[in-house]
């Protein structure tokens, strides 16, 4: 459902995005010379979880705005169809 409602062809959020993929890809690898073994797999953990709970902000976010388009579709037709 949501590639039929985004435009492949759009990089959404950029040119910040590629900034910030940047930023994140210079200080885990920053870290990870740091870290040893114990920290890494943390570090690991922690990224999982991070992305794990953007995607549930993301899933959410997606049908919130999905059913407002729906709820105010439907109050227009109603308001200009009379039955």
């Amino acid at each position: 459902m949501i590639e039929r409602l985004m435009d492949m062809e759009r990089s959404y959020g950029e040119p910040e995005y590629s900034k910030l993929s940047h930023q994140i890809t210079q200080l885990r690898q920053a870290l990870e010379q740091q870290l040893n073994q114990e920290g890494l797999a943390d570090l690991e953990r922690l990224s999982e979880a991070y992305i794990r709970q953007g995607n549930v902000l993301l899933s959410d976010g997606f049908a919130e705005g999905f059913w407002s388009a729906i709820n105010l579709a439907l109050e227009y037709y109603m308001q200009n169809h009379r039955f």
